[in-house]
């Protein structure tokens, strides 16, 4: 091949980190003790792994998201038993940065110094969730091992009985343990959010009974959820992205009625009617947008903008958590100053040591028990002080560390929760209902936050869950649950859950039972004629709330600088300090109009985002027989090159393009699950003879699933070539009976290697400008969907330059990327050129061709017989006949050759010398450095006369020369001067035809000659053909 084509690619040249301190043992060792009575074996750590590990380097962005990934030895044995991924870490918050790039969990645990959390878990797992909700589950090896051994055909149908009825319990165990666990922690939650809605001071007295309302209202959520969403495992609670609005209208509301004169008990009905209709009102709109199959709109809210609101809400749940704490009301920073006071700072002290022990607890323990034990540790530790202390539950009310029973408080019962509204007529006229307008500014801000935080939540789930789901399906889930709650007369704002809901999935607890048991328990706690916050210490519920705000600022106005570029995160500062200010309405307006200028600025520097599929072959040059074989594969790799400024508003139709572009073209291709083909190989049904050699069977039969012959001629490009070569190679007379006999088992051969072969997908990164934070986020999902469909990513066009930044980015959003050799999964492949991706992808498949037997392996050296019959063999050339002497055809050629050394570094010949010589490698590699700009003598006397500016953009290709290829050809017959370098790679050896030879060729030996001038013919013809493919698709680029 003469690199001179248009080449196809167009390409450019000390202690376990998992160690535990002793504040924390207890903690993990009451985990410990709970997982042995549950049954399974406690969680261990990949220590040893992440102690080995060398430590990252400043500038290795990918690093801190692999230290998380086992090791590869670790990897393998994972893959053999099927082994799940890490437990998820259970956050109270919702709302932390964690959800909008859930693959930073691993970066911050290794930040921290942690090990990373082992596949095992302290329950005994399922082993793999059903796509629906009939298929039955997998019978876990535990359960089928316990089974009692009986002899005989009648004990086996027995224990084949019996074992899916054990796993069926033992699934229906894990969800009632999994439930009692949320339950330890969702129930502290809903006291301390409670506490945020109803802040101000006029809802003190009914604090009590408002608690309640908040429990009910979050265990209607659970049980719609659990009824109507596909995930069976799912968690549905009051969240927490709609608090400071629910408690703004709240606040509002009470001050509109106490202007008013209304009576404190239709103010209170005026505040449980507002934040009903409101949760009404967000139901409605999200279950619009579900059936509407609008829920991209929902994501269009900037990145920037939502942190700065979120880190409002940090600030406001802070400051919540320290006036419960302390009893002051701290409401603006001023108000701060109120802290300088010695009782005060006594009573928060427990707060703060309690945010402490969470902190270290989640950042140092790995047991999915320890923050459940630590939330019922903390009231049971606050108990023994006083009894040790010999202080009674009066004494520290009295003294202010508990809440003071409200009037009414045991006369509680649940059937007259609805006598809070009061109602005397219908329609009821206590409502004041001239209090709800001014709330319809809070009402659309707080619609667009539920709508964005809820699509957020699903799509942190479908980054880890085995089922593909869809957001506008759940997205009607969680309206209908706003609609639920809000019927019953006490809708308060909630969602999934998504920190919980991965926490139940790798506690294997796939069944339904998990929610409606944690339904159960906020049930009895609503109907318990008891009031909770009565009898736990204030600084529990202050300690609490005030963790779940420091998190919230940590991660949003702290970790944020490193995920986002300056500009966006000076915006994240300029909305927060503008609600700080101004209130949330205004704020938040003021930071989607400066979300959108700084879009404007950026879009009116660089093109519109766009898609296109390119060419997908290497610059590799091969032997004819390999190139014959990967004309086969072409099909299994797709290359999109994607141009321009990718932002939040394009970034979800660009990744819905390239998810299209993908289905359409490699989802069309036969896959074969790669243990079906271990399975058969292992029953003997699949075996791969060297080439040349006939099977060893007479009648080998194919893998059953196989595509049929007419399938695979209909896919794929040269099947009858290189079935045709397999016959030809298996000779004349008996053999090539005993070959066509076997046609169906090498159909098998050419099917198996096809359908084993692996997927691509080529994203060239080259022509991107730039991408946002929310653009970034999106290749995460991408990489996740694309891989449940068996489809690897690959990504190009990423080191140093002007796409630094874009790298930095998708490592910072959890998009782990790393050179090969890299396992597929949760890292993503880069490569510095699209050729290099294309000829790793050619490799792989080169690969699995030779180890079914359709070609030979490449080889570093080759004899001149091997040249001539890997380019004239499949199939076989016309000119060679039936039965061709490769041996006497190599030692008539070398006659008319001399041999060359080719030293490493050296240059074979450069552009403009003559051609007067064709080479043929034997061995070594030899890189061609082709500019078209300067590949003729006209452009070269051109292109210097030109001024600068106008100079044409000048990108040398490089194309690699291994042994077997032809090297030269192109300008040899035009009798051109060389349009291209050749530079020595690699030592070696090449056999040299001179143009004196030639001609001596065609005088003495014709027969030879025309041997030579037909595996030239044949490979420039396929190399014409590739062009002309290449020219194709790249025109309509233009």
């Amino acid at each position: 091949m003469d690199p001179t084509e248009p080449s196809s690619s167009f390409e450019p040249s000390s202690a376990p980190p998992g160690a535990v301190s002793n504040p924390t043992s207890l903690l993990e060792s009451g985990g410990a003790f709970l997982s042995s009575l549950i049954g399974g074996p406690r969680q261990t750590s990949l220590a040893a792994n992440a102690a080995a590990a060398t430590s990252p380097g400043d500038d290795d962005l990918e690093r801190p998201l692999l230290d998380s990934l086992p090791s590869e030895e670790a990897a393998l044995e994972q893959a053999a038993h099927a082994q799940p991924k890490p437990w998820p870490q259970l956050r109270c918050s919702s709302v932390s940065t964690h959800r909008y790039t859930p693959g930073l969990l691993a970066q911050e645990l290794a930040a921290h110094g942690g090990s990373a959390p082992s596949s095992g878990g302290a329950f005994p797992l399922v082993t793999g969730l059903p796509s629906d909700t009939t298929a039955a589950p997998r019978i876990d090896p535990q359960v089928a091992a316990s089974l009692p051994a009986k002899q005989g055909p009648a004990g086996a149908a027995l224990a084949a009985e019996a074992a899916p009825r054990q796993q069926q319990w033992a699934r229906h165990g894990r969800a009632v343990v999994a439930g009692v666990v949320d339950s330890a922690i969702a129930l502290p939650l809903q006291l301390a959010f409670a506490a945020i809605i109803f802040r101000d001071p006029w809802f003190h007295s009914h604090l009590g009974s408002l608690v309640k309302l908040v429990v009910l209202s979050s265990a209607l959520h659970q049980l719609t959820v659990t009824a109507c969403s596909r995930m069976r495992f799912v968690v549905g609670q009051v969240q927490d992205v709609g608090l400071i609005f629910l408690s703004a209208i709240a606040s509002a509301v009470v001050q509109q009625c106490v202007g008013a004169g209304v009576p404190p008990a239709d103010t209170l009905a005026t505040v449980l009617a507002a934040i009903s209709l409101t949760t009404a009102t967000v139901g409605i709109a999200i279950v619009c947008t579900g059936a509407l199959k609008l829920a991209r709109l929902v994501q269009y809210i900037p990145l920037p903008v939502v942190g700065g609101y979120l880190s409002y809400v940090g600030l406001f749940v802070l400051e919540s958590g320290i006036s419960l704490a302390t009893g002051l009301q701290i409401r603006s920073l001023a108000s701060w100053r109120q802290l300088a006071d010695a009782q005060v700072l006594l009573k928060l002290a427990p707060a703060l040591a309690l945010v402490l022990l969470i902190s270290l607890v989640m950042r140092r323990v790995r047991s999915p028990l320890a923050l459940p034990a630590l939330m019922l540790a903390a009231p049971l530790a606050f108990y023994g002080v006083l009894h040790a202390c010999g202080l009674s539950l009066a004494d520290a009310r009295a003294a202010g560390w508990v809440s003071k029973p409200q009037p009414g408080d045991g006369e509680w019962r649940f059937w007259r929760a609805w006598s809070l509204y009061n109602i005397r007529d219908f329609p009821p006229s206590n409502i004041y209902l001239q209090a709800l307008p001014s709330q319809l500014g809070k009402l659309a801000t707080l619609l667009l936050f539920v709508a964005f935080g809820s699509s957020m939540d699903i799509a942190a789930i479908q980054a880890d869950a085995p089922l593909e789901l869809d957001f506008n399906s759940e997205l009607m889930t969680i309206g209908t649950s706003n609609l639920v709650t809000a019927a019953s007369g006490f809708g308060f704002t909630g969602s999934f859950i998504f920190s919980q809901t991965l926490f139940v999935l790798r506690m294997g607890a796939d069944s339904r039972l998990m929610g409606l048991t944690l339904a159960a328990i906020e049930l009895a706690v609503f109907m318990a004629p008891v009031n909770v916050m009565a009898y736990l210490p204030k600084f529990y519920f202050g300690g609490l709330t005030a963790w779940i705000g420091q998190d919230i600022l940590k991660d949003w106005l702290l970790l944020a600088a490193r995920r986002m570029a300056k500009v966006e995160y000076a915006l994240l500062l300029a909305t927060f300090s503008l609600v700080l200010l101004f209130g949330l309405e205004i704020g938040i307006s003021v930071g989607i109009v400066l979300a959108a200028l700084h879009f404007a600025y950026s879009y009116s520097r660089v093109h519109m985002t766009a898609s296109t599929v390119v060419p997908s072959r290497s610059g590799a040059v091969r032997t004819f027989d390999q190139r014959t074989v990967l004309d086969m594969f072409l099909g299994r790799i797709s290359a999109v090159s994607l141009t321009g400024y990718i932002f939040f508003g394009s970034s979800l139709n660009i990744m819905d393009t390239v998810v299209q572009i993908a289905r359409s073209t490699l989802d069309s291709q036969p896959h074969l699950d790669a243990a079906a083909v271990a399975g058969a190989a292992a029953a003997g049904s699949l075996r791969t003879p060297a080439v040349g050699t006939p099977p060893q069977s007479p009648q080998q039969p194919g893998l059953p699933g196989l595509p049929s012959s007419a399938s695979l001629r209909r896919h794929y490009d040269n099947v009858d070539q290189v079935l045709r070569g397999r016959k030809q190679q298996a000779g004349g007379g008996e053999r090539a009976r005993s070959a066509g006999s076997n046609g169906s088992a090498q159909l098998s051969r050419v099917a198996a290697a096809l359908a084993e072969s692996p997927r691509f997908l080529i994203l060239d990164l080259r022509r991107v400008q730039g991408m946002d934070a929310t653009a970034a986020r999106s290749f995460v999902t991408l990489h996740s969907r694309l891989h449940r469909t068996g489809i690897q990513l690959l990504v190009t066009h990423l080191p140093g330059g002007r796409n630094e930044h874009i790298r930095r980015r998708l490592a910072a959003q959890g998009l782990a990327l790393v050179q090969p050799p890299a396992s597929a999964g949760p890292v993503c492949p880069w490569f510095p050129t699209m050729d290099a991706a294309c000829q790793h992808c050619e490799n792989v498949f080169l690969a699995a061709a030779v180890t079914h037997g359709l070609c030979p392996p490449p080889a570093r050296r080759m004899s001149l017989a091997q040249v001539l019959q890997a380019n004239l063999e499949l199939p076989r050339s016309a000119l060679c006949g039936e039965e061709r002497d490769f041996l006497l055809a190599a030692t008539l050629l070398e006659r008319f050759t001399s041999k060359q050394e080719l030293r490493a570094g050296s240059v074979l010949f450069g552009v403009g010398a003559p051609s007067e010589d064709i080479f043929l490698l034997e061995s070594g590699t030899v890189v061609c450095q082709v500019d078209f700009a300067l590949s003729s003598a006209a452009s070269r006397a051109q292109l210097p006369a030109l001024p600068a500016e106008l100079q044409p953009p000048r990108v040398p290709r490089r194309v690699t020369c291994e042994a077997g290829s032809i090297l030269g050809e192109l300008d040899f017959f035009l009798q051109r001067p060389r349009s291209f370098t050749a530079v020595v790679q690699a030592p070696g050896s090449a056999w040299r035809i001179s143009r004196r030879a030639f001609q001596s060729m065609a005088e003495s030996d014709p027969a030879t000659l025309n041997l030579l001038q037909q595996m030239v013919l044949r490979a420039t013809s396929l190399s014409a053909a590739h062009a002309l493919e290449a020219l194709d698709r790249v025109s309509h680029t233009l």
